[in-house]
């Protein structure tokens, strides 16, 4: 026989607010992940397809200043 046993005094009052509030909050950081990720996926995308070049001297010089 399984028992759990907690302390429901000592328990913290998590109201519906809160949860709104964090889910608000974890809906923010998710954004901010996925946009990290996707400038990711485009830095490596671009390493794929230029490291190639660099290594053959064919890779015009330019500058995006």
């Amino acid at each position: 026989m399984k028992s759990i046993v907690s302390d429901i005094d000592d328990a913290p009052i998590v109201t519906a607010e809160q949860n709104t509030e964090l889910a608000s909050v974890n809906g923010e950081k998710k954004e901010k992940l996925k946009n990290a990720k996707r400038n990711l996926a485009d830095v490596q995308n671009d390493i794929r397809l230029l490291a190639p070049m660099v290594e053959k001297g064919t890779l015009p010089y330019y500058t995006s200043l």
